[in-house]
């Protein structure tokens, strides 16, 4: 039995095989930074899912830095660099991944 297994007959359960996330949707409440959904993209257009629960970035040892940097999180040296704004300030996003391709 696998987990997909356990969650298949879930209402609350979608299952898109063409989409892919392109940002992490936070809120700042007096400095508590917390992930309140993911925007991604089907079919060209650009959805946002919000969660009332959590969410679990699960994009592999590449993508998960990516999706985590592009959604502000992360060094704020490469950040800035980028242009793009800091929302949580965690440097070891995207290092020590030489290791990792496979995953």
């Amino acid at each position: 039995c696998n987990y997909s297994d356990v969650v298949a007959g879930r209402a609350n359960l979608k299952v898109l095989v063409k989409a892919y996330v392109t940002e992490i949707v936070t809120t700042n409440v007096n400095g508590l930074i917390t992930a309140t959904g993911v925007k991604f993209v089907e079919s060209d257009d650009t959805y946002t899912a919000n969660v009332a629960g959590e969410v679990c970035l699960t994009a592999g040892a590449i993508m998960s830095p990516q999706i985590l940097e592009l959604s502000g999180i992360g060094d704020p040296a490469v950040l800035e660099r980028a242009g793009i704004e800091v929302k949580l300030d965690l440097p070891g996003v995207g290092m020590n991944v030489q290791e990792h391709l496979y995953t």
